[in-house]
């Protein structure tokens, strides 16, 4: 279990830079069934994230999950900052890519061998 939860957390930092690069702005979200993939699947995500958040793993994330054709999944969830306010995550939350090196290249070398 904690392997998965690694590993899902290094696909929601790799989606997060995506949203980061503005892919999101240029393509809206359509209907996960026409992009060749499962809603239901997709649905797991927000109970990742949401145990992610409720063990203060992490104060919030975006993810964003595409293919091809389009973008699937684009959500947002907890906060962007929490002091000295706290401060909701919003879809066009720009994430610092130089912190997120190690987790995009393991998720990369992580699919590759997959």
């Amino acid at each position: 279990m904690c392997m998965r939860i690694r590993f899902v957390t290094a696909i929601l930092v790799f989606c997060q830079s995506i949203s980061a690069w503005g892919v999101a702005g240029v393509v809206p979200p359509r209907q996960p069934e026409s992009l060749g993939m499962d809603s239901a699947r997709l649905a797991v995500i927000q109970d990742v994230v949401a145990d992610g958040l409720k063990r203060q793993n992490m104060p919030g994330a975006v993810v964003l999950v595409g293919r091809r054709q389009g973008i699937a999944y684009h959500q947002a969830f907890g906060n962007r900052r929490l002091q000295p306010s706290a401060e909701p995550m919003l879809l066009d939350t720009v994430f610092d890519l130089a912190s997120l090196t190690k987790p995009i290249a393991t998720a990369t070398s992580v699919m590759l061998l997959v």
